[in-house]
């Protein structure tokens, strides 16, 4: 969405309302497929200075970062930044979204959502995720596979105490050893 901020800055207009509604795919950005944004706000002038203050709501679908299964997430989130002076010259950090005296709220929206959003969305804190040797779904059932991995660096350490008895799941354990 882009607004027109030319009221703002010759000061015929102290503040405009703005509301928009869009579906919008982040999957370039972050791992969320679709997300529903609903945003409400304004963007209003004051000491000189152009702000604009919005509140958003992101309803996103994407997998889970540990067992890829699909989840829902509702992302909630108010900003508040300067824009530009009265001149219209942009903040450093804002100059991309201005287009002479539009400014572009869509991608505001877009970019805050991307900076505050968790990079990793969990079905659950307590996922457990995949196997990683044979890919099975560990929420759902429990694998068979060996849970002891070894660096491959290591492995020659592998069998080390073996002889001795003292090896159990990679950790050193005391036992009585006849000489």
């Amino acid at each position: 969405m882009k607004v027109d901020i030319s009221a703002l800055i010759i000061g015929s207009k102290s503040a405009i309302d703005v509301e928009y509604q869009t579906n919008y795919n982040l999957t370039d950005e972050i791992d969320v497929s679709s997300a529903k944004i609903i945003c409400k706000g304004k963007i209003f002038s004051k000491n000189d200075a152009i702000f604009v203050d919005v509140a958003y709501t992101a309803d996103m679908e994407a997998l889970c970062s540990r067992c890829l299964e699909p989840i829902t997430s509702v992302f909630e989130n108010r900003s508040l930044d300067m824009i530009c002076d009265k001149q219209a010259n942009a903040q450093e950090d804002m100059q991309y979204l201005l287009e002479g005296k539009t400014f572009l709220l869509s991608e505001y929206v877009i970019q805050d959502l991307i900076i505050n959003n968790d990079y990793q969305m969990l079905c659950s804190e307590d996922c457990l995720g995949l196997c990683s040797e044979c890919g099975l779904n560990l929420n759902n059932e429990k694998c068979t596979c060996d849970s002891i991995s070894v660096d491959p660096r290591l492995s020659a350490l592998k069998d080390f105490f073996a002889d001795k008895g003292g090896v159990e799941n990679g950790s050193t354990k005391e036992k009585n050893v006849k000489s």
